[in-house]
């Protein structure tokens, strides 16, 4: 027959060989398409990181690690209280609605629920919160993308099966049976996420396996970011972290919207579940200080050359290279204001001497954005930069290194996955929620998780006070074995004040301020900083407003 010449001039050569040996058609075309491996296909990922992590003080032995995403909220702990965050949710009491299907909907149908459902009592807060469409009419959208990913032919399944038409060659593929898998949907609860469990059931063999899907409920998500974060950890270290299994950066999908499909694997939320973490035995206690010891010292051993966020070379979902970028510096973050500056903008890779000149920089880059608007930003940024030449002065801003930093981890168990075993046995699971990871100064990674050892159920742990002996024999046990497993690096940076300090003043240069409360924040900091310093330096004072807004 004619070739239809809109196939691949490589697929023809393929052919060609084919047919040059008719005895080997069925296995060269078998060999050339690669049938499918099984009815859920894993979407690979080819990572050739441009940055590579610096030798640190080595490895510690990997805990049995598994998968799996969700979230959870426990009031932040520290100095300054920070808002309340939400978390993606995981195993979650208040999960609701589940949906079932087992064929891929009617577009009129995703079409007429779109226009015609009402938000029900159980998804107001998303729907209304956000703007979403209600969990009703989108629930169609997700099985539909279900549809595409899972049951119906792939493209390379459809080209494969026409090729070995159109050549009158032997093959034994058949294509995957559009009704082979049925989909459950289950609304979960999400913070930055809207979160839907997919439960795929294999209809012959009656397996199943459990997804999470993750769409960003802003416009200004990036999940092409938070694959490259996720990919990063596994590539390089044996920290255990969600696998994605399947991801698109764009809205060309059923959804409309960029999403993130992750491995969901059982676990016990140290947060959020029927059993948190003062509940659970001493020497469960015990196991889990010694295997957070070691991730948070595999941490620290991840390095590269200059601060900044990992960003993905490629919007492709399934190729995820890394480069090095600035942190994101925008004049009004919450307004209609959203102006990059230019570090911001450009792909540029950050390089500083050293981590004074990171901390000028950056103070420098929100007074550039703040000048014509804020004036009283501009002031806090002189004065937070001068903070910064005065630690720096006194040997307080470490040793110019920078380490892979989680950043919510420290104040509450949140964001932690273990599985229990007998009464002594635990093992750390999944650390979960990477979307807000950076590389830092190393101090920044090493405040104190002394929830271990101090939990308090009536109020906030004061870390000014995480080095003081606990109260209790048990306390102090679980603050040693932390502190054996940590390593002595961590602990340099972990107790003393000026350190604290110090991590405080990266969140100002992450982030900025944008707000009366941060700038009360702000003050604090100054004012303690005032009560620490040497006294042969100038002290620096706090700004005070009278009933200014931000």
């Amino acid at each position: 027959r004619p070739l239809d010449l809109s196939f691949p001039l490589s697929v023809f050569i393929v052919s060609e060989t084919a047919l040059e040996n008719p005895d080997e058609r069925s296995l060269t075309m078998t060999d050339a398409m690669e049938p499918p491996v099984s009815p859920i296909e894993e979407t690979t990922s080819s990572v050739v990181p441009i940055m590579q992590p610096q030798e640190g003080e080595g490895t510690p032995q990997k805990p049995a690690a598994s998968e799996s995403a969700g979230k959870s909220a426990r009031p932040t702990k520290s100095l300054w209280a920070r808002p309340m965050m939400h978390h993606d949710g995981g195993e979650s009491a208040s999960s609701l609605d589940t949906f079932h299907t087992t064929s891929a909907p009617n577009a009129k149908d995703i079409k007429r629920n779109s226009v015609d459902s009402h938000a029900s009592e159980k998804s107001k807060s998303s729907t209304i919160m956000y703007g979403h469409e209600s969990f009703e009419s989108f629930k169609l959208r997700v099985s539909e993308l279900c549809y595409q990913l899972w049951s119906a032919p792939s493209s390379r399944q459809r080209l494969r099966t026409r090729l070995i038409r159109l050549l009158g060659l032997k093959g034994t593929h058949q294509s995957r049976s559009t009704d082979s898998v049925r989909f459950e949907l289950e609304r979960l609860n999400g913070g930055y996420n809207r979160i839907i469990l997919i439960d795929a059931v294999n209809k012959k063999s009656l397996d199943r396996k459990k997804y999470l899907l993750r769409i960003p409920h802003f416009n200004g998500g990036r999940p092409d970011r938070d694959v490259a974060i996720l990919e990063y950890i596994r590539k390089h270290s044996s920290i255990p972290v969600a696998a994605v299994v399947k991801s698109d950066f764009t809205s060309d999908n059923p959804i409309g919207k960029p999403y993130i499909v992750q491995d969901r694997i059982p676990g016990l939320d140290l947060q959020n579940s029927n059993r948190p973490f003062p509940k659970l035995t001493h020497d469960q206690k015990k196991a889990f200080a010694k295997s957070f010891g070691q991730l948070q010292f595999e941490m620290l051993a991840l390095r590269v050359s200059s601060p900044g966020q990992i960003e993905p070379t490629s919007k492709r979902a399934t190729k995820q290279d890394f480069l090095m970028r600035h942190f994101k510096v925008e004049g009004h973050p919450h307004g209609e204001d959203r102006q990059l500056d230019e570090s911001s903008s450009s792909n540029a890779i950050p390089s500083y001497k050293n981590t004074l000149e990171f901390f000028q920089s950056q103070f420098n880059r929100w007074k550039m954005v703040a000048v014509d608007k804020f004036f009283s930003k501009v002031e806090y940024m002189e004065r937070l930069s001068a903070i910064a030449a005065q630690l720096d002065e006194s040997g307080f801003l470490g040793d110019d290194q920078y380490c892979l930093c989680h950043l919510d981890l420290a104040t509450a168990p949140r964001n932690i996955l273990v599985d229990i075993g007998t009464d002594s046995s635990l093992t750390i699971i999944a650390i979960l929620d990477w979307d807000d990871a950076v590389f830092a100064p190393k101090f920044v990674a090493c405040a104190p998780p002394m929830w271990i050892w101090a939990w308090s159920d009536d109020e906030d742990e004061d870390e000014r006070r995480a080095n003081d002996s606990p109260s209790t024999l048990e306390g102090q046990e679980l603050k040693r074995l932390f502190e054996e497993s940590v390593g002595q690096e961590y602990l340099r940076y972990a107790y003393q004040p000026q350190y604290r300090i110090a991590r405080k003043l990266f969140e100002f240069a992450q982030h900025g301020i944008h707000s009366s409360w941060k700038m009360d924040e702000a003050n604090k900091m100054i004012d303690e900083w005032a009560s620490m310093r040497p006294e042969r330096m100038p002290q620096i004072e706090a700004i005070r407003f009278d009933n200014e807004a931000a």
